[in-house]
């Protein structure tokens, strides 16, 4: 596939693009500035490959630009149509397409800081975020990170899993919590809803969790390891 090339119609690059060359052309090796006084051109035309210059130059075009003469041919240079100057589309729309990903990620970024997201939120929807680069975000918004999420009632949660349901036609899932949110008048953080959405969609590792015994227990030894009602044995505990 060919590329897409632009063409700028202005004038106006091609004065400075002129300007570039007639630079490039006085500079020698060391990288210091000379004028031509007395460049000789010979009036034949080149055959075959021209031997070009230390800047790539050829050694024609090098002659005249560093001449002191050159200023008084912008104008007449310009006009010839040599210096056209093209614009790959293609390589551009990809590039700005990803700045304007970036620029979105960053945007979406911020509303979840401002919208009180827990640090394992933002990492899973944004790969690049790092437990540092999150604190850091949030010192810089002064936005402080949020407590530990509050969980919503049964009702409660029946009723965001509604509103949840109802901003399927969002296709960007950050988008969709952040308008869940909006909708909830900030009721909820963005840890909260993003706590009670994933224990609804995964109730069997909710409950398990819940179930589990905290290794910090403060329980009392024989509490916990007391016989079971009606004879059942407690963990290592052989029936008779």
């Amino acid at each position: 596939m060919r590329p897409t090339f632009f063409p700028v119609p202005d004038s106006a690059i091609g004065h400075i693009v002129l300007l570039e060359l007639i630079r490039l052309s006085r500079m020698d090796s060391n990288g210091f500035h000379y004028i031509d006084m007395d460049c000789k051109v010979s009036c034949e035309t080149s055959v075959g490959e021209e031997r070009k210059a230390g800047n790539g130059l050829p050694v024609s075009i090098q002659c005249v630009l560093a001449d002191a003469r050159a200023g008084t041919l912008i104008d007449a240079l310009v006009a010839s149509g040599a210096l056209r100057v093209l614009v790959d589309l293609d390589v551009l729309q990809r590039r700005c397409e990803l700045i304007a990903r970036q620029w979105h990620d960053e945007r979406l970024l911020h509303a979840f800081v401002r919208a009180q997201a827990s640090a394992p939120m933002i990492r899973r929807f944004f790969r690049t975020a790092t437990r540092s680069s999150i604190s850091r975000l949030r010192q810089a918004m002064n936005v402080p990170a949020p407590a530990k999420p509050r969980m919503p009632a049964a009702r409660e949660t029946d009723t965001l899993l509604s509103r949840w349901h109802s901003l399927r036609d969002i296709a960007d899932v950050r988008e969709r919590y952040l308008a869940l949110h909006r909708e909830c008048d900030g009721a909820w953080s963005l840890a909260s809803l993003f706590a009670a959405l994933d224990s609804a969609a995964n109730p069997d590792a909710a409950s398990s969790v819940r179930a589990r015994p905290s290794p910090n227990s403060r329980e009392s030894h024989h509490v916990r390891h007391a016989p079971r009602p009606e004879g059942q044995p407690v963990a290592g505990q052989k029936l008779g």
